[in-house]
């Protein structure tokens, strides 16, 4: 038996008691006040209590992302760790780390090379592969117990963005000139390259890739946006984007793109329309955290610029689902599979993973 049915029997039997015992006036008083109940029961306003976890490492939190399903959070620390936390929902499972720099040995001449106050960075999808800079004109991509070991990528300008496609197959990267490198990480040869993405004088800001991997989306630091295919170096689109600036871009579903910017708006854009983008108000004031469930049902949408929110969109029919109060030193931002957890990671250090619904009753009325 579902939770809402068996709230509704025990509201019948207890309305069916107080009737029979109290006088009229205070019988109707008590059916209202059930009633009211009951809607914001079915309104999901009320209900169990949501599920919260939380561990401090008092060490800064760049990226994060669910692997194994949704069993599991890794996250990329400032300190050069790689974080796995196996998340149980009868309590708390135990926190694995991996050293990115290695044996001692190694040490040295990775973190010369590398500094670990990290900027740009991204995880894989299956968490054995993670990509970070800070403001260098190098990359570090780093294998966990694969044969990739450690890898550095020179380019001619400071890396300023970085992202895996779903399948892991592609990693790319956008630099401060504009220009993008998307490079194939089973050989590391670069697949594709474009000199200006927007054509704009400024930052390649964000970058994502199709749910395919075969296609990506850029934003620059101002107006435009950029669509492009893996396999033709020409088939840039450039799209005239947010009002002010486009700060995050993300592609969750093959018909969708999201970006967000500067002016309280998420655009989304419909691939197989006019490319005229619906605008969704928020409440935030800057929108640079972007992430959704690998169906694309869910979206979640934050800012690192202080607004003490995370907004919850359902993609399928652009409603807002919700919002949970975040902390103002939000960092990072990843979407359970099942779109029912996200994960916060905080320039504090504390990765938070809370429970936001049942995501099962969101996509199923979504469809």
């Amino acid at each position: 038996m579902s939770s809402d049915l068996k709230h509704l029997c025990a509201l019948k039997c207890a309305l069916t008691l107080a009737v029979l015992r109290l006088p009229a006036s205070r019988a109707l008083l008590l059916v209202v006040f059930s009633c009211a109940i009951y809607g914001k029961l079915r309104a999901g306003e009320i209900g169990p209590p949501l599920r919260e976890w939380a561990l401090t490492m008092n060490i800064p939190v760049a990226a994060i992302r669910f692997i194994s399903g949704d069993r599991t959070v890794a996250w990329l620390s400032c300190d050069g760790h790689l974080r796995y936390w196996e998340i149980k929902y009868e309590g708390l499972g135990g926190v694995r780390e991996v050293y990115l720099a290695g044996t001692k040995s190694e040490r040295f001449a990775f973190e010369t090379r590398i500094s670990l106050d990290i900027g740009a960075s991204a995880i894989s999808s299956n968490g054995r592969m993670v990509a970070f800079t800070n403001l260098f004109p190098m990359l570090a991509v780093v294998g966990i117990e694969s044969k990739l070991g450690k890898r550095l990528l020179a380019f001619s300008d400071v890396v300023t963005s970085v992202a895996f496609s779903a399948d892991d197959a592609f990693l790319a990267v956008g630099l401060r000139d504009n220009s993008l490198k998307v490079f194939s990480t089973e050989t590391w040869a670069v697949v594709h390259e474009i000199g200006s993405v927007t054509g704009e004088p400024t930052s390649v800001r964000c970058v994502a890739f199709s749910p395919k991997g075969d296609q990506y989306v850029a934003a620059s630091g101002l107006r435009r946006i950029a669509v492009g295919s893996v396999g033709n170096s020409i088939s840039n689109i450039p799209l005239e984007g947010n009002k002010n600036r486009a700060c995050s871009v993300l592609w969750p579903s093959e018909n969708l793109i999201v970006t967000g910017g500067t002016d309280r708006e998420l655009l989304v854009w419909r691939l197989r329309g006019n490319l005229q983008p619906v605008r969704l108000k928020t409440s935030l004031h800057v929108i640079d955290l972007l992430a959704s469930d690998p169906r694309g049902s869910v979206l979640a949408c934050g800012s690192t610029r202080g607004d003490s929110l995370i907004e919850l969109w359902d993609l399928k029919t652009l409603v807002s689902i919700g919002e949970v109060a975040a902390p103002r030193d939000l960092n990072c931002l990843a979407v359970s599979q099942d779109g029912g957890c996200i994960a916060a990671g905080l320039r504090s250090g504390s990765v938070i993973v809370r429970q936001v619904g049942d995501s099962r009753r969101v996509s199923s009325e979504s469809r």
